[in-house]
């Protein structure tokens, strides 16, 4: 490589210039390549940046003081449990938030957090709409965590808000909670106060006057999942035999755009998105008096839940019990009415498949959104099917056609043996022989593990049995 200078005179100008020649074309080709990594490199260095400055102010610009929102558990900042580990869940109620960090106070899972020397205090819900909802206890603790740990919003309801307040029902729901207690160290256990806390029902003054918190994210999002749930609920109660073994309802409802945008990003976490055509027929009234009916074609977006991976991720946005339904008149106010044998049950069946690949059957099953940019349309597909009962099963369904409804009815009979999945990690209970809090850790189809939570002295004490029905009692009786 060599370098020329020589002045180059033009309008009474002098200029100095410099020529760079390469004796060869290997050492232009390194040249290109260097330039070309450093303009890469500087590519990636500010999408980066960008990409931060996104996350870091998306907590500040979409969440308001009092919303709450979920916390990565093993944040810098997340409190830890009295061993060292992770909680199972962290939540955080917004008390501040800047540009890049957001002040929280915690809200941790009451059998993991508070002592066991209180738990006696907190009894686990055994009747009403909260029986399966986690339960979450306000801490004493409170921290700035950085806005890229805060990974999503959360729904942390009162149990007076669920059982007098609202038509919607959030078990199953991901980020689903109730709160019932607050835990300090000085004061210990003590009774929540709903007027400072609830962010989905009104807050009542001195006067029994309801004033309304302002809509947060959370609250929008309930409300939109709320409408959905009133959807399938409609097409799922209808007791009418005309509809026969296989029907297909549909409905459209007015959906706002933002709200969609929201469930499209959860929905898209599974199912791909399809790109189709929104057809309307609309009259209307033009200059002259004259009435003219047209059809309108609008560009749509539609989601298809068929498999049972995708059906299951629908109800962890929408809820367990959206699915299905009792094929029977509805109760009157104030009252209820219980699973009967040989009742019928409206159920969305999940769409199986062969070894090669081909459906089982020609039947359309599953759920269909559809969202164009004013109204959501729903098509839902569901079988009939009629509840009978082993006689010597206590309960247990036959040919139940969904794991999940067959869960659900057997989480409303008492049983002796209960299966495994019943069981989650994490769940407490104390062990006959020695009185250890023992918590579990893994479950498999016969076998569950188990490891000392308290006392503190024998926390590297672990357990392994072998029958399930024994610890599911256990699990039930500790949480009496």
């Amino acid at each position: 490589m060599s370098a020329k200078f020589y002045v180059h005179e033009a309008s009474g100008t002098r200029h100095l210039l410099c020529r760079i020649s390469f004796g060869g074309s290997i050492q232009r080709i390194a040249l290109a390549v260097v330039l070309l990594m450093f303009l890469l490199s500087c590519f990636i260095l500010c999408h980066w940046q960008m990409h931060y400055q996104f996350l870091s102010t998306i907590v500040s610009s979409v969440y308001s003081t009092g919303d709450f929102v979920v916390v990565r558990n093993n944040a810098p900042n997340a409190p830890l449990r009295e061993d060292g580990s992770t909680y199972s869940s962290v939540v955080g109620q917004i008390i501040s938030a800047t540009p890049t960090t957001t002040h929280v106070m915690f809200l941790l899972p009451v059998l993991q957090f508070v002592p066991h020397n209180h738990m006696s205090l907190y009894r686990t819900v055994q009747s009403g709409v909260c029986v399966g909802i986690p339960e979450l206890v306000i801490s004493s603790k409170s921290d700035d965590v950085s806005n890229v740990d805060i990974i999503d919003g959360a729904f942390v309801f009162t149990t007076s808000y669920l059982e007098e307040m609202t038509h919607g029902y959030p078990l199953g729901i991901k980020n689903a909670y109730i709160c019932r207690f607050q835990y300090t160290e000085e004061a210990g256990p003590t009774i929540l106060v709903p007027n400072c806390f609830d962010r989905f029902g009104p807050v009542f003054d001195e006067n029994r006057v309801a004033r309304y918190t302002p809509s947060g994210l959370p609250k929008r999002i309930w409300k939109a999942t709320v409408t959905i749930q009133s959807i399938f609920r409609r097409a799922l109660s209808r007791y009418s035999e005309r509809q026969g073994n296989y029907t297909h309802y549909k409905e459209k409802v007015h959906f706002n755009e933002d709200m969609w945008n929201y469930f499209s990003s959860k929905f898209s976490e599974v199912v791909v998105p399809v790109n189709t055509k929104s057809r309307q027929i609309r009259a209307k009234l033009i200059n002259g008096m004259k009435c003219t009916k047209s059809t309108y074609i609008e560009p749509a977006q539609q989601y298809v839940f068929e498999t049972v991976q995708e059906l299951n991720h629908l109800r962890g946005i929408c809820g367990t019990v959206l699915l299905f339904g009792l094929r029977r008149r509805l109760p009157k106010v104030g009252t209820s009415i219980v699973l009967r044998e040989n009742d019928i049950i409206n159920v969305v069946v999940p769409k199986l498949f062969k070894e090669d690949g081909t459906p089982v059957n020609s039947i359309t099953n599953g759920v269909r959104l559809s969202f164009d940019g004013n109204e959501l349309s729903v098509d839902i597909f569901y079988h009939r099917y009629i509840y009978l009962v082993e006689s010597d099963t206590n309960g247990l369904p036959i040919n139940c056609p969904c794991d999940i409804l067959k869960e659900t009815i057997m989480n409303g009979h008492m049983r002796e043996s209960a299966p495994s999945h019943l069981l989650r990690v994490g769940d407490q209970f104390e062990r006959h022989e020695s009185r250890e809090i023992v918590e579990i850790t893994e479950v498999k189809d016969t076998i569950v593990q188990t490891r000392v939570v308290y006392p503190t002295g024998r926390l590297h004490i672990t357990h392994v049995y072998h029958d399930v029905a024994d610890v599911f009692d256990m699990v039930t009786k500790y949480l009496e």
